[in-house]
């Protein structure tokens, strides 16, 4: 279920959309809209026909007019007091008043166009002649107490009658399943209906008709087109008008959307850093070891002293190695070989010649 505030932006969308309905399309639907209520304003009169009492007749007859209002927002039409609402499109700043005052005469239109033709369908296929003509003598009368209310009257009921229909519609909107938009409608309608207020698309069809019936049936009455169009239809529609855009959709604009800039605005996404695979690194080679000579020391017709230094830790010998002040010189088995430790790396002194020539040797280790 959507609260108010949401139901305030989805309005306002779907207003916007009606206004840019192409005009065709505006006027079938606004057709079956117009015809949808007048399907239950029949559908009200044949069920309080013959009740009795008046304020049960009065009830009947409000619980079924409102099947033409759910006809209307489930089987997708337009109607004319239920788009009073486009205002809020209008404030929004998403829909022109040039478009809504299109679609609002278009709408018009079409509602009179299809209530009209529903009033005459049911007048020449003698639908009223149900309850031995009770149900014509109801439609005559509804009509005749119709056309003689005064311009005040009219208009103020007009008002009051839009109110419900719009608070009806806008209800409607909170929720997104079936059951739950009959629901929201249908006691709002009830209740106008049982009061007795003026609805002017239901005026399209309650006038006309008696009118057709009166005519059809011989049943006296003065009801006139003029009666209809200025006296009753002009006052209804603007009070209806005043209830559903000034009142419900002005109200409810300033309430839950002055302010919040329409739409509001999307936060930022955060920049994406590209995540690069660190390149897999390749596994440390054991350092070769280090067998090669670094001092080929001979005089001619002397023997050679061969110098190997065999690293004990992992580290390459990238400079020369320090001699320590009194190197630890070992005589191996071998008394020709003799090892040097040099801070933890040992040197292989490999000795063919004389005493002389070694200690030669050790004094070139010293300037390494």
């Amino acid at each position: 279920m959507y609260g108010p505030p949401e139901i305030a932006k989805r309005y306002s969308k779907a207003g916007a959309a009606k206004t840019r309905t192409p005009v065709p399309k505006m006027l079938i639907l606004s057709f079956f809209a117009g015809a949808f209520i007048a399907f239950g304003a029949f559908g009200s009169q044949v069920a309080s026909a013959q009740a009795g009492a008046a304020s049960v007749s009065k009830l009947l007859g409000a619980m079924v007019f409102p099947v033409g209002l759910l006809m209307v927002i489930m089987a997708g039409a337009e109607l004319f007091t239920g788009n009073n609402l486009i205002l809020i499109s209008v404030l929004d700043r998403k829909a022109t008043v040039g478009g809504m005052l299109k679609n609002w005469a278009i709408v018009y239109l079409g509602n009179l166009l299809g209530s009209v033709f529903v009033a005459a369908l049911l007048t020449f296929s003698h639908a009223y002649s149900l309850f031995d003509g009770a149900v014509a003598q109801s439609a005559v009368s509804t009509a005749q107490s119709k056309v003689l209310l005064s311009f005040p009257d009219a208009f103020f009921k007009g008002i009051l009658c839009n109110i419900l229909v719009c608070v009806a519609v806008w209800i409607s909107f909170s929720a997104e399943d079936v059951a739950g938009k009959i629901i929201g409608l249908y006691m709002p309608i009830l209740l106008f209906v049982l009061s007795g207020y003026e609805h002017s698309v239901a005026n399209m069809y309650f006038i006309p008709a008696g009118m057709f019936v009166s005519a059809e049936y011989g049943i006296e009455a003065n009801i006139t087109w003029f009666g209809f169009l200025i006296g009753n239809l002009l006052p209804v529609t603007l009070g209806n008008i005043v209830g559903g855009a000034g009142i419900v959709g002005l109200g409810y604009f300033f309430s839950y959307l002055q302010g919040t800039g329409g739409e509001e605005k999307a936060p930022k996404a955060a920049p994406v850093i590209e995540q690069r695979p660190e390149p897999e690194k390749e596994p440390e080679k054991e350092p070769e070891r280090i067998h090669k000579p670094l001092v080929h020391y001979a005089e001619p017709q002397q023997d050679m002293v061969m110098l190997d230094i065999l690293p004990e830790s992992r580290a390459q010998l990238s400079s020369p190695l320090p001699v320590e002040a009194a190197p630890e010189i070992r005589k191996d088995e071998d008394t020709h070989t003799i090892e040097v430790t040099l801070n933890g790396s040992m040197v292989r002194i490999q000795n063919d010649a004389d005493s002389a020539l070694l200690r030669q040797t050790l004094r070139l280790l010293r300037g390494l």
